[in-house]
């Protein structure tokens, strides 16, 4: 057997949010780095919780906002198109800390 140090599967360089940031912010950053969570931390650069899609997918679900037209048909010339949830999402101005989990 090979051994293998932490350092073969380990991301060398950790992304992260603050507190401060939104869930826009949040999305952008795990869609653009294929990621699924990310450590969240305070004005200190201390972790205090880690964000989940799933956390982010849940919180969507929830949102009066962001599901007032679920249902409504969407002309196929329109499909694919999310700006306009996404113009929602930056709006909303949503601080990332209040999403995350905080059982670390």
């Amino acid at each position: 057997m090979t051994s293998k140090k932490v350092e073969d599967f380990m991301t060398p360089d950790l992304l992260t949010l603050c507190e401060e940031n939104t869930i826009g912010k949040a999305i952008v950053v795990l869609r653009e780095h294929n990621v699924s969570r990310i450590p969240i931390l305070n004005k200190e650069g201390k972790l205090t919780s880690l964000l989940e899609s799933i956390d982010l997918i849940k919180k969507l679900l929830t949102e009066e906002k962001f599901t007032k037209d679920a249902g409504t048909a969407i002309h196929p010339k329109y499909a694919g198109k999310i700006s306009g949830i996404s113009k929602s999402i930056d709006d909303s101005q949503i601080p990332v800390k209040s999403l995350a989990n905080l059982n670390l």
